[in-house]
């Protein structure tokens, strides 16, 4: 009787360890699925402000021209296609 007894408290903590382990497992993973969605959230955030000062270059340049003036040395034309 007292084996069994002993045997039943061992299964009792081996089963509360690894249950313990399977909770911080999924806490884990929820903090890696948040670092991804913020991860995502910034890099659309970089994309989109990448592709405004392309257009607001294409603008300036656009503007330059319309006003005769030369771009300095050093820039290049910006189309539409570079903007995306």
């Amino acid at each position: 009787m007292e084996k069994s007894g002993q045997a039943a408290v061992d299964q009792r903590r081996i089963l509360d360890a690894v249950r313990q382990r399977l909770d911080m497992s999924a806490e884990n993973d929820q903090k890696i699925a948040e670092h991804f969605n913020n991860f995502a959230t910034a890099i659309s955030t970089s994309t989109e402000t990448t592709r405004m000062a392309g257009e607001i270059l294409r603008l300036l340049e656009e503007n330059n021209r319309k006003r005769g003036t030369k771009p300095s040395s050093g820039s290049s034309t910006f189309t539409n296609e570079d903007t995306r």
